[in-house]
């Protein structure tokens, strides 16, 4: 310290083991090692992508490719100190965020739905987990609780943009059993008070799940938009019927550097042998 000219005060300092040092939470803190000692000794350290900051990745399936196909990546974990862990958010007022950002991943890896009720409730009660919340909820959209709150949420004026980009993500995930959603996603598309951000995803979203009709309305809408959005617009055409992709890349396909480069990929994607 004195290298650094800092005065050591002798009054205020003791040498004493470390392990007599309390910490902030040691109760919360022998709870996480709990659970990260089970886990650890399931997953391999490059596998263990649950953290403290963890933010997922969503992988969208090919459009060829079952929806269910990735059920099978599921893993059978055992999670009995994890839920202990998550059943203590209560006892830790503050500490509500780390907790969760430890637990819902592990919970999505095991396609476990021991959260899902707390989840549905949280989620407008903390806008910053929106992106987690969302990863956890799209394995679970078999359940019409889940598709039910994630459609309102999405016609929830109260909600941001980028919220919204984090439920329609959750969302492509699984086709509708109706069009509710698909008209939700279709209005904020024509709402030109949107970040072009999240009327981008929209229109995959429409794109993706949409009828015919549906597929009439971005091609009529397609010359009102910004390049970026008519870029996602062209993106979303890949899961139509070939007649219509043809029209849409006849259309659009050379229409700007991105949708240049995007006709190139989707051409090689679908001559690419699998």
């Amino acid at each position: 310290m004195r290298v650094y000219d800092l005065a050591l005060n002798e009054a205020k300092s003791v040498i004493m083991p470390k392990a007599s040092l309390l910490t902030e939470e040691p109760d919360l803190e022998a709870l996480f090692a709990d659970a990260v000692e089970e886990i650890s000794n399931q997953v391999e350290d490059n596998d263990f992508d649950a953290d403290y900051g963890f933010q997922s990745e969503w992988d969208e399936d090919d459009d060829n490719e079952e929806e269910n196909e990735d059920e099978d990546e599921d893993e059978e974990l055992e999670l009995k100190a994890t839920k202990v862990l998550f059943d203590s958010l209560s006892e830790y007022p503050g500490q509500e965020e780390n907790i969760e950002r430890f637990c819902l991943p592990l919970f999505s890896k095991a396609a476990s739905d021991y959260a899902v009720s707390h989840v549905l409730d949280a989620f407008k009660k903390r806008p910053s987990m929106s992106q987690i919340y969302a990863s956890y909820l799209s394995k679970f959209l078999e359940k019409d609780e889940v598709t039910e709150l994630l459609s309102e949420l999405l016609a929830d004026t109260s909600l941001r943009d980028w919220q919204k980009m984090w439920i329609i993500a959750a969302l492509l995930q699984k086709k509708p059993q109706d069009d509710g959603p698909i008209k939700i996603a279709l209005r904020i598309l024509k709402d030109a008070t949107r970040h072009d951000a999240l009327r981008a995803v929209a229109a995959i979203y429409v794109g993706r799940f949409g009828d015919h009709a549906r597929r009439k309305n971005l091609f009529s809408i397609y010359t009102s938009v910004s390049s970026y959005i008519q870029t996602a617009i062209y993106f979303s055409s890949r899961a139509w019927p070939s007649v219509e992709r043809g029209n849409a890349k006849a259309s659009w396909g050379a229409h700007g550097p991105l949708n240049t480069l995007l006709t190139s990929a989707m051409t090689f994607k679908r001559a690419t042998p699998t």
